[in-house]
């Protein structure tokens, strides 16, 4: 078996042929009338170098990092990085960014689903259940660098695709980008399936295009614009999550669009007040945000001065032709080990027991839980790169400690989405006293007092001294109320709300 690592070192990264630019062929003459407009081209049917398929061929390694000393700053989630595999070289392949290695973790995650397509999926009845994922990467402006994980991912999707074993592949599974600058009418143009032949050894080979997109928005408030135009599309979008055999878009210009083998993935974008700030009432209540993995991150988890590639670790030119080798070896339908299955069901029973008992409140972005989870088993068992379909239970726990930690990172940020302003500035005084732990009434005045008038941080304190979330002092002596001293301190006590 030829050394993997030798062979991708040597194959060049040249730039293929657009693959919408059909060779151009003689005009073809007719005798006694005027030339027939031609209804379909035929292209000419190309496989790839013996390089390609060489590497296809051939068993990618995953980066091991060196022992020792690491040359990054060392990240609090570097704990959840699962087993050597596609994810590990895509969150080495960010150590010298000051995206945390949460985002790092899902980017890979979304890449991942992007490069499956409907060429895999997790066993489920009655219909296939697709690994495509909606992820959202939330944090302050210019902490987290939170557009990272999506701009590597993008690349290393570009990249993988001049690795494909011919060209009716490549047009198959070409990846067309949705972006920020995208129109409504632009994303229902790319949507559109679309067929082309190719000859082969005289023979015509049909392959069709299905209605695939992947959108990398890194303002995604854009998209969550509520324009009208804007807010039909995210309507659009939070239907075709399910990706349907079949389906259908109406649109201004050209009426009812088909839609065939459906499949969307999403990475996006936008700061916690953005979120706020945009965010419809249509994706609430069972809307986009419930189909979306929100990853949020409101402090940084280390500082570059720039950002760098470390020497010696992965490159995107490297991780890229191992994301080709798990595009086209990885296929068919995964299942869970028997092991694996049992852990997920006692897990499941458990969740299902506390919702229907009450014990806590389904966020929105938890309704579809058990789904994600069994997705990013399969991902996990993906990333790794050895063949076969079975994920193990060392998949489903890695990957539930992901989910269970990004969960948990939500749940403060989702509290105000979508809610009155005053349920908004509820929440954000809570978080801020419970990540300080103990704060004065000025301090909450300095950090929000454009937003919040005194007098209604007043009802806002008291209604959390009221519900036992924090606790007053003033003078050293305990308060009940609010009195509007500055001098007011508050303290955040963890087993409150219980009044």
């Amino acid at each position: 078996m030829p050394d993997w690592s030798t062979l991708a070192d040597s194959l060049p990264f040249s730039e293929p042929p657009p693959p919408d630019a059909p060779p151009k062929t003689p005009e073809r003459k007719r005798r006694g009338r005027p030339p027939k407009e031609e209804t379909s081209t035929t292209f000419e049917y190309q496989g790839a170098n013996q390089n390609v398929l060489k590497l296809l061929a051939t068993v990618p390694e995953p980066f091991i990092e060196p022992s020792g000393p690491k040359p990054y700053v060392i990240d609090p989630a570097d704990v959840l990085i699962p087993s050597p595999g596609f994810v590990t070289d895509f969150v080495n392949l960010g150590r010298g960014t000051e995206a945390p290695t949460i985002f790092l973790i899902w980017g890979a995650l979304w890449t991942l689903s992007a490069a499956m397509n409907r060429n895999a999926w997790v066993q489920w009845y009655p219909k296939q259940l697709w690994p495509n994922l909606y992820v959202l990467f939330v944090a302050p402006a210019g902490l987290c660098k939170k557009s990272t994980p999506i701009d590597f991912g993008k690349s290393l999707l570009e990249l993988s695709s001049n690795y494909r074993p011919n060209s009716v592949d490549a047009f198959e599974n070409q990846y067309r980008f949705v972006t920020s600058k995208a129109s409504p009418a632009g994303v229902y143009m790319m949507l559109r399936p679309e067929q082309r032949m190719f000859v082969q050894d005289h023979k015509i080979v049909v392959a069709k295009r299905s209605s695939k997109i992947t959108l990398c928005i890194s303002e995604l408030a854009t998209l969550l614009s509520k324009q009208q135009y804007m807010t039909g599309l995210v309507n659009d979008i939070t239907d075709l999550y399910d990706c349907r055999d079949r389906g259908e878009e109406v649109t201004r210009e050209r009426g009812i669009e088909p839609l065939e083998s459906i499949y969307i993935t999403m990475a996006g974008a936008i700061t916690p007040t953005g979120l706020e700030e945009s965010v419809p009432q249509e994706m609430l209540k069972g809307g986009l945000i419930s189909r979306m993995v929100i990853i949020y991150q409101d402090l940084p988890t280390k500082i570059y001065p720039r950002p760098l590639q470390i020497p010696g670790y992965p490159s995107l030119e490297s991780v890229a032709k191992k994301l080709a080798w798990i595009a086209y070896n990885h296929k068919g339908e995964y299942h869970f080990t028997e092991e694996a299955e049992a852990a997920f069901s006692e897990w499941y029973t458990e969740w299902k027991t506390h919702i229907v008992a009450g014990d806590y409140a389904l966020r929105e972005d938890e309704h579809r839980r058990d789904t994600t989870l069994r997705k990013i088993s399969m991902l996990l068992r993906v990333s790794e790169y050895r063949p076969g379909n079975e994920i193990t239970l060392q998949n489903f726990l890695e990957a539930k400690a992901i989910l269970d930690y990004t969960l948990n990172l939500s749940s403060r940020l989702l509290a105000g989405v979508g809610g009155t302003d005053f349920s908004k500035n509820l929440t954000r005084v809570k978080n801020y006293i419970e990540k300080r732990r103990t704060a004065t009434r000025r301090q909450i005045l300095n950090r929000f007092g454009y937003q919040i008038p005194s007098l209604e941080l007043t009802v806002l304190l008291n209604q959390l001294l009221d519900q036992g979330i924090i606790t007053g002092t003033l003078n050293d002596a305990p308060i009940l109320r609010a009195s509007g001293s500055p001098r007011e301190i508050y303290v955040y006590q963890p087993q409150g709300g219980h009044k």
